[in-house]
């Protein structure tokens, strides 16, 4: 009788080369499918790695389908190691079962991104049992709380400490639901006098995210139980410039990444009085991103303090005067090589044709009564443009067209890159400048680009060139510039231009007509 030694009963060696690569390597290649394409399990080698990219990515819809999975993982508990990526979107009207969530981190242990929407599991991942369960391997952690949770008395300090007991978290967003007119005072010098001592504050966490009503006084108390954060992202829910008591209680002796924006959406209005913020805290600031109304004489001041400030962005809202940029680019910083004017916008939409003159004419006379009459500050809401798809830049007395070619040129010369959506809006503002006030000299090119199918968007795309100092090669405007001559000049095929703004004069037309 023959006995098999252990060298016969080795498993016979792959027959493909596929199947003889490592499982990370399988499990990677595998990774790059689309998430939901099933891979047949081809053998016992690839099993594992078939699981892998299947259970990989788990998002919860609705708080059954939490009832199911947890009953699944817990028959087959092997699952559970292959969930990398769990997200719990349900409904605000469709809350989880709190024990249910807890043991499905205590059967999914892997888990490194976690998505919460659901206000009852946030909060349970804040309690002892879910420290206890599971989220050793969690590294990025989004959650979503109301504001009635917030301000309980055991949420600051306790539950908050306990996000220290997560030893890999680097990534925390939190989202503050449910706004309270009640608890919308705002935070006073004196309260910033008594902090909360936080005996174990958060000191691994590296980048945080909080969309809440950062005047509250328990936003800001929980902003404070942060140690060392390098990325900082602020967006007030509460439209108010009492902003400085949370930038007050953040510590920035290591940010890099600064970002302060109010929400597009804002429910509540508060007039509260702004407090000054001292800005020369944030000394290691590489990038700086500001879309709310500050008090832009304070950052001036902080000036020297930013030898590492290289990017600093201007977004929606933010209303810099061009007084500021231009102090910003001749302030001597020595690492700044970016600066975004994004605080306006333009769009140059579909033609203007000759019909639509009149309305055009009523709407900047309109727009102009709305400017004198809110001077000096910009009216809140004005006429709406009469034709689609056009964006009209809101310029300001204290940021006009002239101010974006001079600060364009300003910043070439001192070697900062600038960009950003005003360019935009300046494109658009000559567009309309030389619809209505064409000179002598553009007279030829402009009737040309105005019968060209892109004509107007050929006019700013020369714009945007010109403002950032670059060269164009835009095929209309070569066809539109090279084409022949005669094309643009007969009369006869002017006339059939369905009522273009010039149709039918040609280089005939009469000086008071060009002059509209």
């Amino acid at each position: 009788m023959d006995i098999a030694t252990p060298a016969q009963t080795e498993a016979p060696p792959p027959r493909d080369r596929f199947s003889a690569l490592p499982p990370e390597l399988i499990s990677h290649i595998f990774g790059h499918l689309d998430h939901g394409t099933p891979v047949p399990a081809l053998s016992r080698h690839l099993l594992p790695c078939a699981r892998a990219v299947n259970f990989a990515h788990g998002f919860i819809w609705r708080a059954r389908q939490l009832d199911s999975l947890v009953r699944m993982l817990k028959g087959i508990p092997a699952l559970g190691a292959y969930v990398h990526i769990l997200g719990l979107l349900t409904r605000p009207s469709d809350k989880a079962d709190p024990d249910s969530f807890v043991d499905l981190l205590r059967l999914a242990p892997n888990v490194q991104i976690l998505c919460i929407t659901d206000t009852v599991a946030s909060l349970a991942m804040l309690s002892e049992r879910a420290v206890d369960s599971g989220g050793a391997n969690l590294r990025d952690l989004d959650l979503s709380l109301g504001l009635d949770q917030v301000i309980s008395p055991d949420f600051i300090p306790s539950r908050v400490a306990l996000l220290s007991r997560y030893p890999l978290l680097r990534t925390l967003h939190l989202t503050v639901l449910g706004f309270l007119t009640d608890n919308a005072q705002g935070v006073s010098a004196r309260d910033l006098q008594c902090p909360v001592d936080y005996t174990a504050p958060v000191a691994h966490v590296d980048s945080l995210r909080i969309f809440a009503p950062l005047s509250d006084h328990h936003v800001v108390e929980f902003v404070r139980a942060f140690r060392g954060l390098k990325e900082v992202e602020l967006v007030d829910a509460y439209s108010s410039q009492h902003r400085a008591p949370v930038l007050a209680a953040l510590d920035a002796s290591e940010v890099r990444r600064l970002v302060l924006h109010e929400s597009e959406h804002v429910f509540i209005r508060l007039d509260l009085p702004p407090l000054p913020t001292d800005w020369s805290r944030f000394a290691q600031l590489s990038e700086l991103d500001i879309g709310v109304l500050i008090d832009y004489e304070k950052l001036v001041a902080a000036f020297p303090s930013f030898d590492t400030l290289s990017s600093v962005r201007f977004a929606p809202g933010s209303a810099p005067p061009a007084t500021f940029v231009r102090q910003l680019l001749t302030a001597g910083l020595p690492r700044l090589r970016k600066v975004e004017l994004s605080n306006l916008t333009g769009k140059v939409g579909a033609p203007i044709r000759r019909k639509d003159l009149p309305a055009v004419e009523a709407f900047v006379a309109a727009r102009h009564a709305a400017y004198a009459a809110a001077f000096p500050q910009p009216p809140t809401a004005g006429p709406e443009f009469p034709l689609e798809d056009w964006t009209v830049p809101r310029w300001t007395v204290s940021f006009g067209p002239d101010d974006v070619r001079s600060l364009f040129s300003l910043a070439r010369s001192v070697g900062v890159k600038m960009d950003g959506t005003v360019v935009d809006a300046y494109a658009t503002h000559i567009v309309l400048q030389t619809q209505f006030h064409a000179r002598e000299v553009y007279y030829k090119w402009e009737q040309k680009m105005l019968r060209h199918p892109a004509g107007l968007q050929v006019m700013a795309e020369r714009q945007r060139a010109r403002l950032l100092g670059e060269e164009t090669s835009d095929e209309a405007s070569e066809s539109a510039e090279e084409g022949d001559d005669e094309e643009w000049e007969d009369t006869e095929d002017d006339e059939e231009v369905d009522g273009e703004w010039g149709e039918g004069e040609g280089q005939d037309a009469s000086d008071e007509e060009r002059r509209d």
